[in-house]
């Protein structure tokens, strides 16, 4: 896992022939939630304000150090990070989440190592059942984001093109219904580099 501040330069390479779908295509249609992804796109922290704020502060209670945000002083329009979403390479980069419009991103999550995640890792396979990503590219984004670092984050993605790999995993049972893809959880991420060897930007 990188410190904040440090997630771009702590991506490796993307392997040259990495098979990345869009993220509009992903969001498209609806797939079996045992689907995974390799995606291509924009990654940015993001932040949201207003009353999605009260209630993500409400259920984690009292704010502790290191919180996303910290308590609203009277009048003030609450503001809070949200996390790390995946944005269509043809589409603006957004990092303010509205809860009353249609997000045009995937949120994406790297929780820390759990053994229902076996699965997603095996998934991690081409049709000759090798490695999409390899062994280096599994990483870690800081859970815990600030509202402070929020713009230096960004600053250092800025124009960075991204390969994921991850999916989403049903669990206790539940039939595997096909849903619409807006969150996904990653193991692997990458840097999309350029054919001259510099960072690809779109």
């Amino acid at each position: 896992m990188a410190p904040d501040g440090d997630v771009a330069a702590a991506l490796t390479p993307c392997p040259p022939d990495f098979p990345g779908m869009s993220v509009r295509a992903v969001r498209a249609k609806n797939w079996p939630s045992k689907t995974c992804f390799a995606i291509i796109g924009h990654l940015s922290a993001t932040y949201a304000e207003g009353s999605i704020c009260n209630r993500r502060l409400a259920m984690k209670g009292a704010p502790t150090p290191g919180a996303s945000s910290p308590a609203p002083r009277s009048g003030e329009i609450p503001r809070c990070a949200t996390g790390w979403v995946l944005t269509d390479l043809s589409d603006p980069i957004r990092i303010r989440e509205d809860e009353l419009a249609s997000q045009p991103f995937i949120r994406v999550h790297t929780p820390a190592y759990m053994r229902w995640m076996d699965a997603l890792f095996a998934c991690n396979r081409d049709s000759d059942g090798k490695p999409i990503l390899p062994a280096r590219a599994r990483f870690r984004l800081p859970p815990t984001i600030h509202m402070d670092a929020i713009p230096r984050l960004n600053a250092d993605l800025a124009g960075v093109t991204v390969g994921v790999f991850g999916g989403v995993q049903s669990c206790c049972g539940m039939a595997d219904v096909p849903d619409g893809f807006d969150s996904m959880m990653i193991t692997h991420i990458c840097r999309v580099d350029a054919p001259d060897g510099g960072t690809r930007r779109d």
